[in-house]
Order: structure tokens, then C-alpha cells, then sequence
């Protein structure tokens, strides 16, 4: 009769350390989860305008070329931006790189692939901003497809 309740006691025992166990896995990811939430964004459909920048000024530019394109009005920092691009995506990007007082210094080629800033030494001199200018590569930019076209392009920037 004494071996069963030890063995009760063991099993119980070994149930409550799981149990608390899986309760600090899970009160640590909630924890990051929120940290993330608090420190980084994703850019959405609001964030984006039909339209583009011309590539030797970085101003927006006026023309029946607009409509296949997208763009981000609002400057956004260059530390920590993220930019992942979905698999099978036909769609490409420019970086345009823009100084402390928001003037316009260059910007990458077509892009078809992810970009951290982080881990990109190509980055121009003193570039602090950065604003991302989408090509969609012959497909017009409509209200029922503008949703569809930014979630093929995921920013992630700093708040």
C-alpha cells in the first residue's frame, strides 16, 4: 500500500513541474511577443500610396507610370528595417535613402529579394531615412489589388 502512494506522490510531483514548466515557456513568449509589439511595426495598406518616386531626386513623379506602382509617403528610420519579399513574388523594390533633413540622397536598384539594413554595406553615407517604392511589374494598382500587393512586401521598421 506504501509503494502506491509514492508512486502517486512521484507522478503528481512530475506533472506539476511540467505544468510549471510550460507556464514559464509560455509567460516568457507572451513576454517577447510584447516586446517585439512595443518596439517594431509592420507597415500596412494605409501606409502606401499609388504612385512613384523618380530616381534622381526622390520626389514623386507625375505620370500614367503611377499606376503601377506603389509607394510610402511617410519617412521611416533605416536602423533595424526589414524587408521581406513573399516567395514566388513577381514584385520588386527600391530603397530611396534620405539624410537628417529628410533630402534625398540615392536609392538601390530593382529589388527581388529580403533586405535588413543591418546587413547591408552598400547603405550611402549619412542615409538616416528611408522611404520604399514598390514595382508591380504591369499590374495596375486598384483598390480591390492594393492589399494583395502590400502583403507580397513586408516592412518592418522601428517605432
Amino acid at each position: 500500500m506504501r509503494r502506491r502512494n509514492v508512486k502517486w506522490v512521484v507522478l503528481i510531483l512530475a506533472l506539476l513541474v511540467i505544468a510549471v514548466g510550460i507556464g514559464g515557456y509560455v509567460v516568457y513568449n507572451q513576454q517577447q511577443a510584447i516586446e517585439t509589439l512595443q518596439t517594431e511595426k509592420v507597415l500596412g495598406v494605409a501606409a502606401y500610396e499609388t504612385g512613384a518616386f523618380d530616381t534622381t531626386t526622390g520626389k514623386l513623379i507625375t505620370s500614367e507610370e503611377n499606376e503601377y506602382s506603389l509607394y510610402t509617403p511617410g519617412y521611416y528610420k533605416l536602423e533595424g528595417v526589414q524587408i521581406e519579399l513573399a516567395k514566388n513574388s513577381d514584385l520588386t523594390y527600391k530603397v530611396f535613402y534620405y539624410g537628417e533633413d529628410k533630402d534625398f540622397i540615392a536609392c538601390t536598384a530593382y529589388l527581388n529579394g529580403d533586405y535588413v539594413a543591418a546587413n547591408v554595406t552598400a547603405e550611402p553615407s549619412g542615409a538616416k531615412y528611408f522611404r520604399i517604392m514598390i514595382n508591380t511589374n504591369e499590374v495596375k494598382v486598384t483598390p480591390t489589388n492594393k492589399a494583395k500587393l502590400v502583403k507580397e512586401v513586408t516592412v518592418t521598421v522601428a517605432k
